[in-house]
């Protein structure tokens, strides 16, 4: 082996997954998991799945049935014996039920034999449990029959007993008795063939295996390869034979009869290969490049991020962090790291409707079946531009052509016109504000306009230019009266400056008309004259003309935006036509075919895509996929992107292959989640690199790729599900906040109870876990039931099939999740209830949350609930003694429990940076650093308060890690929330934008928030404080708007969309066709045009110069 060869050994090695206990490599019956189908149905039965290509069977264990019969004519102890040690029958304490009376021992056997076949139901409803939830983890449904066994000694002396070929099979329940399906085609052993072509036995199908019979299909085998195996047997239909490693000495291949039911995983050929090509051509080091100076990537983002070109397009709303990782996204390679609940699926959406606006391709994959789901339903109609690739049960002909059709049908028929609009971070009017700060903050007479301009405003009924040149126009040597308006100023103001009654007079003249012009003009003010004429003393008509640009560029704190998705559909579906249009007579031909093929669904999925390839790779900028999908049809960076979803999830030697397929590389995840499993085998390690780094997240972390983190979770609506978390994992980086509602409400419950962990379970913590959720899950849409090891789990689901038929019915229903912590990533519940197991005497270090990896199992598991999360535990932090050989993960469960010993608010705070002022929520208001507008801002408030008790109001309010500045209440209840808005953000775009960030936050958490500056509390003060009269806070606690709104999904903004159009630039379709790789935006040309559309735009829809608002 050359030093290639051995650097690369264990990736190769581990993409085969040759190991002794994976099924698909050796198989043995147990009757739990695996079944020998000649034993387990009748000759009929058995005869219509050797014979027919499709079959619906009910699976009644007639084997049991002859037991009976068999035991009942048994005339020895040992008899017996024999016959359940051949059927596989387990009853317990057989042998010593046998010691006594002959006949009546043989009546309790028969007995036993009986009740085991009625209670059969359960054993296939876990088998088909089993098979849900390897389909849930890795997206490949793994149930078959498996048939024509091979027996060999491999030159390495590895053994193998596995089947040549699959027939996927399904288990539906009807009428309670379970029924075995498959409409399915054969196809083979993938892992076995390049097993066995490696070891240079040429087995090479080159005929079209879904028309055949399983025996059609042995007989086809047995014929064309009788010449090379003389003793190829195609009669398979027989009892299987069980064999152990030890027993098989053969080094030639041996045929042997039987067929077995039982859940494989026989995939894995096309990765392997693609992997040892890269390898061959010495690519694989070149799949990932990082520069060495990682300013680069961070200065790409920074001068991308607020640039005048920057264009982006978004279908749902996302925060700053989500702009920068998809602006980065766009130009290099980039890690999104995703803590639990933070908007990745959305921002992997709106990377892919900004490719697909640019005219780029992408390639999207997940082991995880859910993951990708996510991303079809949230792309919504632009779902239409991917081709899903699911190697899932789900992955049916109907599912698989049935949006193609749709596709190809908006295609032909489409003529809409197509026009352009992009979105900014931050819009040029904002820049202009955030720019135009330093002026207002470095002028001495800003306060006084202010004042001025908003005292004639308030006390005016409609304020316009007219007026403000009147007052302006007021003479400044009079004396004014300090009170309203009166009905003859002119005799007010002439007698007031004592001005004698002179007709002739011209002072007395001006005086007078004056007086009479006030009341003209003024009629309407309802403040004091003097009062006003001395706030306008020094103020000029050049200072109000300057406050108009202060006014106009005041901003409005929008809600987040988003694009046309419409407009964006039409965008490409412009572009794939334009493509469709240049097609020759023979490329004309291939669609005619290509859409016939669809409309009559001829083709399996997976031969379809072969097939129409080339066609496929025009018509959908998108395909998404699974590692597994065989995609031998693309070539080297033959995508633009490559979009890895939960790569944290992903083994290297699975991801490195989607990869190399594309030019620019983007992994979402987080590495402080679960690391990847392997559910049959075990994994070969080495000391490089690839037998060291577990997940591809791992490997690109260490490779130096960009990372930018997500730092807001949407998915939890009470802050405490996610604060440990934040602090222990991400550094008290990420936000989590209530949703706006019922604070007293506990979101994490703890049941503590006297229970003992014994045979890796405690029954106590079961049985109250099972009482809990059969008493919740009429209560919530989704619940998950968790235990902290495998071995709970399984007593758990043993339970509930056994004695609880409605938490049967809601696992069906998918409303019920069973789940231990090793496989629980990627789920998310309303409701969690979890059980930890343990208890004072549990070794934890030797647990798999105490092992390495377990406090990430940990993160994951106390992540998933968005509603509430019940624990149920013996164990206390007391209970796990600190030592120097503790584990850094068994330190981590500790602290977990002493978190969990904490009251609801100090759950809350302890992720904020600073804890000692947040323990109380109405806070010492000498402990805050008031300004002058917030001080006024409180001491109205407070006035409102001392007039009405219902109201109060808190400084500073705790909703969790952030605080809202301002939060009033009605009789204890949140009514409405402000933020203060000082202006300390002059020429910081980005102080401006994290402001504006933090506002959405509190939105998307059904907040009612208002901002309140300098400017427009000066100008709405009156209308907020009348907000809290005594009508409409009745009005109010009439229409029970007291009831806490929940945020309705993982990863969902619920903002409402902003009412007003978005500020938008809008340009010809065909200056829109191509993006430079290193850049965010169009070409120049594109730009120009834009900005030259845009002041058209602003000229015309100009306002009037003289208007004030």
């Amino acid at each position: 082996m050359n030093s290639k060869d051995q650097r690369y050994k264990s990736i190769l090695d581990n993409l085969l997954e040759v190991t002794s206990n994976d099924p698909s490599v050796f198989t043995s019956v147990n009757n739990k998991n695996y079944f020998d189908v000649f034993k387990l149905f009748n000759p009929k039965h058995f005869e219509t799945i050797y014979k027919t290509k499709r079959f619906e069977i009910p699976i009644i264990e007639t084997s049991l049935l002859n037991l009976v019969s068999d035991v009942e004519k048994a005339e020895t102890k040992e008899e017996i014996l024999n016959l359940l040690n051949h059927n596989e029958v387990e009853i317990e304490n057989a042998a010593k039920i046998l010691n006594g009376e002959f006949q009546e021992a043989k009546l309790k056997i028969r007995e036993a034999i009986n009740a085991s076949f009625q209670k059969s139901t359960i054993k296939w409803k876990l088998l088909l449990n089993k098979a849900n939830e390897i389909n849930d983890e890795i997206n490949i449904w793994p149930l078959h029959i498996s048939f024509m066994y091979i027996s060999l000694v491999l030159d390495d002396s590895k053994v193998i007993y596995a089947p040549l070929f699959f027939k996927q099979v399904f288990i539906s329940f009807k009428n309670g008795i379970p029924h075995l399906i498959s409409d399915g085609e054969v196809y083979t052993n993938e892992k076995l063939l390049f097993i066995l072509n490696n070891q240079g036995f040429n087995f090479s199908i080159d005929f079209d295996l879904s028309h055949y019979s399983i025996e059609e299909l042995a007989k086809k085998v047995s014929e064309a390869w009788s010449t090379y195996y003389p003793d190829i047997d195609a009669q398979i239909n027989n009892n299987f034979d069980k064999k152990t490693p030890e027993s098989i000495l053969n080094q030639s291949i041996q045929f042997h009869p039987g067929i077995v039911l039982g859940n494989f995983l026989p995939a894995g050929g096309y990765s392997r290969n693609r992997m040892k090509d890269i390898i061959e051509n010495d690519e694989i080091d070149d799949i990932i490049n990082v520069e060495f100076n990682k300013n680069t990537y961070k200065n790409k983002v920074k001068d991308s991020v607020f640039s005048d070109k920057l264009a982006l397009f978004k279908i749902t709303p996302t925060n700053f962090s989500q702009d920068k990782a998809i602006i980065s996204s766009l130009s290099q390679n980039t890690i999104i790291w995703g803590p639990p609940g933070t908007g990745k699926s959305q921002t992997i959406v709106n990377l892919l409707a900004n490719i697909l606006v640019y005219g780029k391709t992408a390639i999207v994959a997940s082991q995880k079946k859910a993951a990708l789901e996510v991303i079809r339903n949230r792309l919504g109609s632009l779902s239409s531009f991917g081709l899903f690739i699911l190697t899932s049960k789900d992955m049916k002909k109907k599912s698989f052509y049935k949006p193609i059709r749709e596709y190809l049908d908006f295609l032909e028929n489409f003529e809409k016109e197509v026009n352009v609009s992009y979105l900014q971070v931050i819009s040029q009017k904002e820049k202009e504000w955030v720019n135009k700060l330093q002026e207002i903050n470095s002028n001495s007479k800003f306060n006084d306009i202010l004042h001025a301009y908003f005292y004639l405003y308030n006390n005016l009924d409609h304020l316009n230019q007219d007026d403000l040149d009147f007052v302006l126009s007021l003479p400044k040597n009079l004396i004014y009266p300090s009170s309203l308006i009166q009905e003859r100023m002119d005799k007010v103001l002439l007698k007031i400056n004592k001005i004698l009654p002179i007709p002739f007079s011209k002072t007395y003249q001006n005086v007078k008309l004056l007086g009479v012009e006030i009341n003209k003009n003024l009629s309407t003010f309802k403040g004091d004259i003097s009062a006003l004429v001395l706030a306008f003393r020094n103020i000029s008509q050049s200072d109000l003309e300057w406050l108009r640009e202060i006014l106009d560029l005041c901003p409005e704190y929008d809600l987040a935006q988003t694009s046309n998705e419409e407009m964006i559909k039409n965008i490409t579906a412009h572009r794939i036509i334009n493509r469709i249009k240049t097609f020759d007579k023979t490329m004309i031909r291939e669609y005619k075919e290509f859409a016939a093929s669809a409309r009559i669904s001829n083709l399996e999925p997976y031969k379809f895509v072969k097939r129409f390839s080339e066609l496929i790779k025009i018509l959908f900028p998108i395909i998404i996929a699974t590692p597994d999908t065989d995609l031998s049809k693309w070539n080297k960076n033959e995508f633009d992107f490559g979009i890895m979803d939960e790569s944290s999830q992903l083994f290297i030697e699975k991801g490195l292959p989607i990869l190399y397929l594309a030019k620019t590389k983007i992994l979402a995840g987080d590495d402080k989640q679960m690391k990847p499993s392997n559910w049959f085998g075990t994994r070969t390690t080495d000391d490089s690199i690839f037998g060291n780094v577990e997940s591809l997240l791992d490997y690109a972390t260490s490779l130096g790729v960009y990372s930018i983190l997500l730092d807001k979770n949407y998915r939890s609506n009470y802050a405490s599900l996610m604060t440990f978390s934040s602090k222990n994992f991400y550094n008290s980086s990420l936000d989590v906040i209530d949703v706006a509602g019922n604070f007293e409400s506990q979101a994490i419950e703890v049941i503590q109870v006297d229970g003992l962990w014994a045979d890796n379970k405690n029954e106590i913590e079961g049985l109250k876990a099972i009482e809990i959720t059969n008493e919740a899950i009429d209560k919530y849409n989704k619940v998950i039931l968790l235990a902290f090891n495998a071995k709970q789990r399984e007593y758990l689901t043993d339970l509930i099939y056994n004695q609880y038929p409605k938490l049967e019915a809601a696992i069906n229903d998918r409303k019920l999740m069973l789940r231990n912590i090793e496989n629980i990533q990627g789920d998310e519940a309303d409701l969690v209830i979890c059980t930890v197991a343990y208890d004072k005497n549990s070794k934890i270090n030797a647990t798999y949350v105490g092992r390495p990896g377990g406090m990430n199992a940990l993160n994951v598991a106390i992540s998933r609930a968005k509603d509430k999360m019940i624990v149920i535990k013996t164990i206390k932090s007391a209970d796990v003694a600190i030592n120097q050989n503790i584990s850094e993960d068994t330190r981590m469960f500790k602290d977990w429990l002493s978190f969990l010993e904490l009251d609801e608010l100090e759950r809350k705070i302890i992720s904020q940076k600073t804890t000692s002022e947040a323990k109380n929520n109405f806070i010492d208001p000498d402990d805050i650093d008031e300004t002058t507008l917030s001080k006024e801002v409180f001491d109205e408030f407070n006035n409102l308060s001392k007039l009405n008790p219902r109201i109060t109001y808190a400084k500073n309010f705790t909703i969790g890690t952030i605080n809202i500045d301002l939060a009033t209440f009605i009789d204890g209840k949140i009514y409405k929330c402000y933020l203060f808005d000082n202006f300390n953000y002059q020429n910081d775009y980005e102080k401006f934008v994290l402001f504006k960030d933090k506002l959405n936050f509190f939105r998307a958490k059904q907040y009612k928030i208002e901002v309140i500056n300098k400017i427009n509390w000066l100008k709405n003060k009156n209308q907020i404080i009348e907000s809290y009269n005594l009508e409409i806070i009745n009005n109010y606690i009439d229409n029970k708007l007291f009831e806490a709104k929940k945020i309705e999904s993982n990863d969902d903004f619920s903002t409402e969309l902003n009412d007003k159009e978005n500020e938008f630039l809008e340009a010809d379709f065909d200056n829109i066709e191509d993006i430079n790789q290193n850049q965010i935006v169009s070409k120049e040309e594109f730009l120009e045009e834009l900005t030259k559309e845009i002041k058209m735009i602003k000229e015309a829809n100009e306002e009037n110069p003289n208007g004030i608002n």
